[in-house]
């Protein structure tokens, strides 16, 4: 047991920079909440940008980072539950400057820990509950650990409307039964009540303002998320890299990617050996990095993009060997060999024309968006699904199973087995 506060949060922690002994955690709720030293490690290191960044003000931004097993259960008992090998982390990191701080600066973050990646509910969450812990200390943090507990278990289907720190979200978690994109709920308001923050999706936050830059290469990136191909996203924050990464992994939605991410990745980090190797070919995974030293490290990476400093500006695709010197501080651009299967759809350009003529409410774009690539997903899935059906027996022709053997219970898995012991689910 980790002692989690509940099923939506498992702690929330405040991470300090400290000038001779450098990130560290400060306070974390519950006190009781279990960390081995290398995820302690990680999750430091993970809370603040890195120097190069100069994020100043306030910076909003997750990670994912893979738990360590060394002192708990092992890794072979949670091979069933994919999503619960990582926690997501949601920062609220503040910088301000004042000669009163001995390093000229106030450095520090707010932290909120789950095992669920609900990017837009709990990027949301950490904007209201940061800067009242900022404002006024430990209560706000108690005051939100209370509001959490009282929020029940999470519920595949149901819509919440649940109070956080005298506010109100309203949201929908979405399950398997669920027909398309479920409409936020109507929620009746007391007339003295605060007025709810309906969020539309718990997962994406505004996609198509983040790919708006790689929108003409869309349907190459649905390949390459698809395929499992390596990426490498470098931008000039922790914000740009893992908003992108996050987009780039919802492409194939509503199938899951099931190979790994970090929204963002530092030199720091216990599993940097791992990713940059080049003893072997690439791991399947998509990397947020914004430190110039992945440059070099991940030059064995086939797929890079390097996000321009005007989040508007459309990048091309450059050829690799234009890549000056192999620095991330090379000219922005998407940099792959990779030769598409499929052809540029008429709908995308149509999307980028009427776009330009018409200045369209976000909420708008995104729906526009989602549905192409939900289309796109579903050519896919389709005729699979009925070549699958063909080959399966007739449902009067089913027989219930006798019952469960061990010998049944291993046929069953290998059956339905995939790589790194993930369920097939879409």
């Amino acid at each position: 047991m980790t002692n989690e506060i509940s099923s939506w949060v498992s702690a929330v922690a405040v991470v300090n920079f400290d000038l001779e002994l450098g990130q560290s955690i400060e306070h974390i709720e519950p006190s009781s909440f279990l960390l081995t030293e290398k995820e302690r490690l990680n999750i430091c290191y993970l809370s603040f940008p890195d120097s190069n960044s100069g994020c100043s003000g306030d910076t909003c931004y997750h990670f994912r980072v893979r738990k360590d097993y060394s002192l708990r259960e092992s890794r072979d008992m949670m091979s069933s539950q994919h999503e619960n090998q990582y926690y997501y982390g949601y920062v609220f990191f503040r910088q301000v400057k004042g000669e009163q701080f001995k390093r000229g600066y106030f450095q520090k973050s707010f932290v909120l820990l789950t095992k669920k990646p609900y990017v837009n509910l709990f990027s949301n969450i950490v904007q209201i509950t940061a800067p009242q812990f900022f404002d006024s200390g430990q209560v706000a943090i108690e005051v939100a650990l209370h509001n959490f507990m009282s929020w029940g278990e999470i519920t595949p289907g149901k819509s919440y409307q649940v109070p956080l720190l005298g506010q109100v979200l309203a949201f929908h978690i979405p399950s398997i039964k669920d027909k398309g994109q479920p409409k936020p709920k109507e929620f009746p308001n007391h007339a003295l009540a605060p007025k709810p923050l309906v969020l539309r999706s718990i997962f994406e936050c505004n996609p198509y303002s983040t790919l708006k830059p790689l929108l003409p290469h869309i349907s190459i990136l649905w390949e390459l998320v698809l395929l499992g191909e390596p990426i490498v996203v470098f931008g000039g924050s922790p914000k740009e890299t893992s908003s992108l990464v996050q987009a780039l992994v919802s492409l194939i939605a509503p199938l899951r990617y099931v190979n790994d991410y970090r929204p963002y990745f530092t030199i720091h980090d216990s599993e940097f050996q791992e990713f940059t190797s080049k003893t072997h070919p690439p791991s399947r995974v998509i990397l947020g990095v914004t430190n110039p030293y992945f440059g070099k490290a991940l030059q064995h990476f086939p797929h890079l993009i390097i996000l321009d400093s005007d989040p508007d500006k459309q990048l091309k695709i450059l050829n690799p060997k234009e890549h000056v010197n192999s620095s991330l501080k090379g000219k922005p651009g998407f940099y792959t060999r990779y030769k598409p299967h499929l052809v540029r759809d008429k709908q995308i350009k149509k999307l980028l024309r009427t776009t330009n003529e018409h200045q369209r409410p976000s909420e708008v774009e995104d729906i526009m968006l989602r549905r192409y690539l939900n289309e796109l997903t579903h050519t896919l899935v389709i005729p699979l699904e009925q070549y699958i059906s063909s080959l399966m027996p007739l449902q009067k022709n089913n027989k219930p199973l006798p019952a469960t053997s061990p010998s049944t219970t291993l046929r069953t898995r290998a059956l339905y087995s995939i790589p790194n012991g993930n369920s097939p689910k879409g």
